[in-house]
């Protein structure tokens, strides 16, 4: 639509923007939880793939925690090629490493 000396009326208005920065702010949070969800720390990804014997076949299944401690469930194969699923828990270090204990595979 155009106004009298024939410019373009903007297509994002006061109102529009402040409309949209609201909706912005109420769906950041819940899109920030559900892409960081099931992402370990890199830290305790790396030492558990640091033990598996085919480390390009890891894949989270889950992880629950936040700050230092996570609960960590994975599927990787074996040495034969067999999938299996692993879970333990992992500490991140205060110098960014990580302590990966294994409770099992099944």
């Amino acid at each position: 639509m155009a106004d009298a000396a024939g410019n373009a009326a903007p297509l994002i208005t006061g109102n529009r923007v402040a409309a949209l920065a609201a909706i912005a702010l109420m769906v950041s949070p819940f899109l920030y939880k559900w892409y960081w969800a099931n992402r370990p720390p890199a830290a305790c990804r790396m030492a558990i793939e640091a033990k598996l014997k085919a480390p390009s076949t890891y894949k989270t299944v889950s992880v629950d925690g936040s700050g230092a401690f996570y609960d960590i469930e994975y599927d990787a194969e074996n040495a034969f090629g067999v999938p299996m699923r692993g879970k333990g828990f992992c500490t991140v270090n205060d110098d960014g490493t990580a302590t990966w204990v294994e409770l099992g595979m099944r």
